[in-house]
């Protein structure tokens, strides 16, 4: 009953005044003002201007670049570790290259004049990996270098090329989730072409033994970081030739394959 008297009463007022309810006259909102800011102020996200790299407060202070590696040093954390989601032997094979320093030693002797010599020289390397019997593994390996020829007496012949061609074992030591430490060794040949200062062109292939040690690096589950020591063992006595330890260090990249299907699409278990 109240409800009915309510809208007779509203429809009466509204006939009276010609059906239209006078609007009250509204102040304008100025959006600005009520965010605290001028009303002529744009409603933006201020843009940070890029700071120098060289300022001196992006390097010195609690927050610098120099502070946080320094913490990064402390705690071990200098080298990035990535994520790896697989063993060692996930992949079975590995391909890839090295870049190795080779030392010198005395190349032929002789009774009644100077001694040759091969001089220091970079050693080009590719090798192949493979997978044996755990905890073995395989590397074939072709080594290219082109060191000069000289004499104890100091005068500088042609370069030589010299070659060699493994196979070698490989026996992890030290294995961690990033780093595996291997002992190698194994068997193969060697080749020097040259001239001697007679200028009679000698080409001979003698036996080399390689031993030494690798440190592997793994980056993430397909590319790893080889740094190797290697001590060439050539047999040249009794071929015209002396008996050499051609010295290396090298360091190089190998990416690895191959293996199972799930080890690069594990939702797949066809």
């Amino acid at each position: 009953m109240q409800k009915a008297v309510l809208g007779l009463s509203l429809g009466l007022a509204l006939l009276g005044t010609g059906g239209t309810i006078p609007a009250q006259e509204a102040e304008p909102l100025e959006l600005g003002s009520e965010l605290g800011l001028e009303p002529w102020m744009p409603l933006s996200v201020p843009q940070h201007q890029p700071r120098s790299l060289w300022e001196p407060a992006q390097w010195i202070g609690p927050q610098g670049h120099l502070q946080q590696g320094l913490q990064r040093l402390a705690q071990g954390r200098l080298i990035p570790w990535p994520v790896v989601s697989q063993g060692w032997q996930q992949h079975p094979w590995g391909m890839g290259f090295r870049v190795a320093a080779l030392s010198s030693d005395k190349l032929i002797h002789y009774p009644d004049a100077p001694d040759l010599k091969l001089e220091p020289d970079a050693l080009g390397e590719l090798f192949f990996h493979f997978k044996g019997s755990y905890p073995w593994n395989w590397e074939l390996r072709w080594a290219w270098a082109r060191p000069w020829v000289s004499s104890y007496a100091g005068a500088r012949l042609p370069r030589a090329d010299v070659i060699f061609f493994d196979l070698s074992a490989r026996r992890p030591v030290l294995v961690s989730q990033h780093w595996r430490w291997s002992l190698v060794g194994g068997v193969g040949g060697a080749t020097f072409s040259f001239a001697d200062e007679r200028g009679i062109a000698r080409d001979q292939t003698l036996w080399q033994f390689p031993l030494g040690a690798a440190l592997e690096y793994r980056w993430d589950d397909d590319l790893w970081v080889v740094v190797e020591f290697r001590d060439q063992i050539v047999l040249g006595a009794g071929h015209g030739l002396e008996n050499m330890h051609l010295l290396s260090l090298s360091v190089g990249l190998e990416y690895r394959f191959g293996g199972s299907r799930t080890s690069y699409w594990p939702w797949d278990h066809r």
